[in-house]
């Protein structure tokens, strides 16, 4: 399915989101257009608010994820 969306797009998708943690073997069966693309985490903890983890799709001998940093909104900016 992803896969289709990519080529709907040409290429140009930079990213995916997912609500929830992915597994490590769920990160692990990312297809191989996936590579170099942003995967964001998005859950809802009551007691914590919103939680974003930003990730890339690395491959070495298989598919992993490496954390990246989000910016923060410049202040005074909406």
């Amino acid at each position: 399915m992803f896969r289709a969306l990519d080529g709907v797009f040409e290429g140009r998708i930079i990213g995916f989101f997912r609500s929830g943690r992915l597994s490590r073997s769920e990160a692990g069966k990312s297809p191989p257009f996936a590579y170099g693309k942003l995967v964001l985490e998005i859950s809802h903890d009551p007691q914590k608010a919103l939680i974003l983890r930003p990730a890339v799709v690395d491959y070495s001998k298989s598919f992993f994820l490496v954390p990246v940093a989000l910016a923060e909104r410049p202040k005074g900016k909406r």
